[in-house]
């Protein structure tokens, strides 16, 4: 196991749908120990590479004793299990949560540049892009050098030779196209036109101008209209895997989603993907750059194709939930085929209450409980989306569902039953589901699951109120797993006093500190006005604990209101009257246990790293109620 060249910029480039995305390797050029304030875990800055650029990243401490004990040192081969793309100003960087070491190099790999380096020395090239990530290039065109460099020093900004990884791109298609044509789908023509031109004759002429003329660069038959099923020999999707060869499947498209372009620092790139299913399964196919322009046009929905000489690749999770999915490159066949039976579709129906996992893709059904109107957006990259938030409900639990862009045109009445296929779950105060392009909604379906669930509804949900209980987290849970998104119960041990409350603006929305004026006045810069008065909003620094460790939290106005009882502005005038009574206020808080809904948020500056975390909620901690979930918890631990 090797790195191979091209997974720096896809991983520079966030390009979570490019195959050398998912689990990387690379090699350890360099680390070193990252400075950090308030925090007595390890924490190390590294710099990793594919032998052609490198890129730094920030090592969690869960991670730090690999290195600690040198599991991991400089010229390691490491694959990164577990990773977030964050951003030091406009530069990104990896934030590694899992990593383990595959293999050891005595010298450094090629003569990496940082990836950052070439992106300011170099001019974006859109030819340059497309070979990037071309998917069949990129996976099955790598070799190494056998004369790599024995420096072992590591200089990000070096700008020296290329890199010691080679492409045999060029040389393949010289091989495979001695006319050296520049059309992109020469080499597509040269394997299938002695067949394809033979069968299109035999064809009726509707069949011809349906799929062929959609577009200019499809000519000459490039795809094979239907042919005799006898002719080739299927192979089941569920047979599949990386190390199959030869293979050819069949199937029926099931849904197709749209082009997506999307902007990196060397140009502009486009994806799509479909999902072709037989009698025993489903699979996922995706196509990138060229093989857009060659498949999107063929690819029609509920129609059958043969498709062969893809690449099968480890799918990942959070877009699908086969365990391979398809990268069809310029070399792929993609042939129109006799219509198939339409297989009947197949769930995984997982009840509302066992969805726990972010960032997974689940098959769910339930009955519509509400559902709100629809709204728009704007995203960053400056894209208007539609959206609509539903809750459903099945006999265990609730949940909320976005829909997103086409599905919010759905007809959906409460009360309906809904089945959701292919949904992706997160984690934002609590998990929910949310659509994505190649998602399946059916509307009062004919199951067996929809006739029990209507009756259960029928008798018991209409009156049933069910609230997801969100599972509890400890403070050691929350630091050494970075958990994002956690509801703690901590006990309050310190309140730092001289900063409780800030003279925020009273302009519409507008929650910003404002400066008093000579002229007494309120100054708030982001308004850019001047205010005869303002509000008074808490944000307060309060230490928390519990058995297994402490945390320092921050508390804004509205969940600091519900700790002190009283507004901050009456807290601010109850302490001018009499600072000894604010004092006892204060002090009267310590050791009162409170719920706490928070937010993880890490900040990098000049290397150093600082943790801090915000508080989204509160609630009072009722006795009664924890004594019974504790007794609970007893019950069932001594139940054998």
């Amino acid at each position: 196991m090797k790195p191979e060249i091209g997974t720096v910029e896809a991983i520079f480039n966030n390009q979570e749908d490019h195959p050398l995305f998912t689990k990387p390797i690379l090699q350890v050029i360099n680390f070193e120990k990252a400075k950090r304030s308030g925090d007595e875990k390890s924490r190390y800055i590294i710099s990793l590479s594919d032998g052609q650029y490198s890129i730094k990243g920030m090592i969690s401490s869960t991670c730090a004793t690999n290195f600690e004990n040198d599991s991991i040192k400089n010229y390691s081969l490491v694959q990164i299990n577990n990773f977030k793309i964050k951003f030091k100003g406009t530069i990104p960087f990896m934030y590694i949560l899992e990593m383990e070491r595959v293999g050891m190099s005595a010298v450094r790999l090629g003569n990496p540049i940082s990836i950052q380096s070439k992106r300011l020395s170099n001019e974006p090239s859109s030819s340059n892009f497309d070979d990037n990530i071309r998917h069949g290039n990129i996976i099955q065109n790598k070799k190494i050098s056998n004369e790599p460099s024995m420096s072992p020093n590591f200089d990000e900004n070096v700008k020296e030779s290329p890199s010691t990884y080679q492409t045999n791109s060029s040389n393949q298609n010289n091989s495979s196209n001695p006319t050296n044509s520049p059309n992109p789908t020469s080499s597509y023509l040269n394997n299938n036109s002695s067949n394809q031109t033979n069968n299109s004759k035999n064809n009726s002429s509707n069949q011809t101008s349906s799929y062929q003329n959609n577009t200019n660069s499809l000519k000459n038959n490039k795809i094979s209209n239907s042919k005799d099923d006898s002719s080739v020999q299927a192979t089941p999707i569920a047979a599949l895997n990386p190390y199959s060869a030869r293979w050819t499947i069949k199937g029926i498209v099931t849904v197709k989603s749209e082009i997506k372009h999307f902007t990196s620092q060397r140009g502009e790139g486009k994806l799509f993907s479909f999902e072709l299913r037989d009698t025993s399964g489903q699979i996922k196919i995706v196509c990138f750059s060229d093989s857009v322009d060659l498949f999107y046009p063929l690819i029609v929905q509920n129609k059958t194709f043969e498709i062969s000489k893809g690449t099968i690749k480890m799918a990942n999770s959070q877009y699908t939930s086969s365990d391979y999915e398809i990268h069809l490159d310029k070399n792929s066949s993609v042939q129109l085929s006799l219509d198939i039976p339409q297989p009947p579709l197949t769930y995984n129906f997982i009840p509302i209450s066992e969805i726990s996992e972010p960032n997974k893709i689940f098959d769910v059904i339930g009955i519509i409980k509400e559902s709100y109107p629809p709204s728009k957006i704007t995203t960053k990259f400056n894209k208007e989306m539609k959206k609509k938030d539903i809750f459903i409900i099945d006999k265990t639990s609730t949940i909320r569902v976005t829909l997103w862009n086409r599905f919010v045109e759905e007809n959906l009445e409460i009360g309906n039953i809904i089945a959701l296929k292919g949904v992706k779950s997160s984690e934002f105060n609590g998990i929910n589901l949310s659509t994505i392009s190649t998602s399946l909604i059916f509307i009062n379906p004919d199951l067996e699951e929809s006739f029990s669930l209507k009756g259960w509804y029928d008798l018991y949900g209409k009156e049933v109120k069910i609230k997801r209980e969100e599972e509890r987290k400890l403070i050691c849970e929350v630091k050494d797993y970075e958990l994002e998104y956690s509801l703690i119960c901590g006990t309050i041990m310190f309140i730092k006093e001289d900063s409780l409350w800030y003279n925020s603006c009273i302009g519409d929305q507008c929650n910003k500190k404002v400066v008093l004026e000579d002229n007494g006045g309120y100054r708030c810069e982001k308004c850019n006005k001047i205010y005869d008065d303002c509000n008074v909003r808490y944000m307060i620094s309060v230490h928390v604990g519990d058995f297994t460790g402490q945390l320092w939290l921050t508390l804004f106005d509205e969940a600091a209101t519900r700790i002190f009882g009283i507004s901050a502005k009456d807290l601010k005038n109850l302490g001018d009257e009499s600072p000894t009574h604010l004092q006892n206020i204060v002090k009267g808080l310590y050791y009162k246990e409170f719920y706490y809904k928070i937010k993880r948020k890490e900040e990098i500056y000049n290397n150093e790293s600082r943790v801090r975390y915000n508080v989204l909620n509160t609630e009072n901690l009722e006795c009664g109620k924890e004594i019974r979930k504790m007794l609970s918890i007893i019950e069932r631990s001594m139940v054998k």
